[in-house]
Formats: structure tokens, sequence, C-alpha cells
């Protein structure tokens, strides 16, 4: 009977696979150098690239084209544990990798846009309410306290009494 193997790439495994199912994953660049396979029963996570007969894969793969190897892989800031480049946060320690961290730069650039709006609007209401004060002021001069005097709402879009 043929040796099973289990496939961990991440949290996530694979299995059991037979070799020559893994040999095809490798020949199509399903499975990287770094990825970790184990004997089914076995309690050690060895790295592809260390097994014989998928490291002459690895190699041959290698002139064809660019095979994935570490440099797939980045260093969490927090614990300089590798982390895959598609992760959203390290296994070991749970820190934010950098997708996640330009996710919340938007968001937070889109709240202090909407922040920048308010503001700018408060100031151009405040603004419009003072010019209509002074309107108000000038109109009560010429005609004295009993005036015709238009509303806010009539100043602000040009209707006249």
């Amino acid at each position: 009977m043929a040796r099973l193997y289990h496939l961990r790439r991440g949290k996530k495994i694979l299995g059991p696979l037979s070799p020559d199912k893994i040999k095809q994953m490798v020949t199509a660049g399903k499975v990287k150098a770094s990825d970790l396979l184990r004997v089914e029963g076995g309690s050690n996570w060895v790295p592809a690239r260390q097994i014989p007969s998928l490291a002459t894969l690895f190699e041959s793969a290698k002139g064809k084209a660019a095979a994935p190897t570490d440099n797939m892989l980045k260093k969490c800031r927090a614990c300089a544990n590798p982390v895959s480049r598609e992760a959203d946060k390290c296994p070991k320690c749970g820190h934010p990798t950098r997708r996640n961290q330009a996710n919340q730069a938007i968001v937070a650039g889109c709240g202090v846009l909407l922040v920048a709006l308010l503001i700018g609007g408060s100031f151009f209401f405040f603004g419009q309410f003072q010019a209509y004060r002074a309107h108000l002021g000038m109109k009560r001069a010429i005609g004295g306290r009993n005036a015709d005097v238009p509303t806010f709402v009539d100043y602000l879009t040009g209707r006249r009494r």
C-alpha cells in the first residue's frame, strides 16, 4: 500500500493525498516548495522541497517557469514568522498584514473626508447665515422695524417678498 500524505498551507490542510497526486499538483504549480507535508499518521510537518522525490520536480520547474518559492512569503512585523502574501493575518500571533491595514486606511480616509465635508458645510451654512443677518440688518435700517424681511430660506433660495 502506498504512503499517503497530508498537505498544509497556512491553516488549510488537504489530504490524504497519494504521492502521484502530489506530483501532479507540484507540476501544475498548485504546491509550493514551502508548503508542508506529513505522512499520514505522522506528527512532523516537512517542507515539500525536503522530500527527495518532490525536490527534483521543484528544480525542474524552476527552469520551465518561475516556481513558487520562499519569496512568496513575507515576515510578520510582530513575531517574524513567515506568512503567505495572501494571508490577512499572521497564523501564529494574529497580527494583521499590510492588505488588512490598507483596507483600514481606506475606511479611515473616507471617515476623514466625511468629517471635512461636514465641517466645510457648516462653515458654508454659518457664512450664509451671517450674510443673511447682515442683509436683515440693512433691510431694517432702510425700512424700519416693520420692513418686509425675507426668511432665511427665502434668502438662500433667492425668493423675494
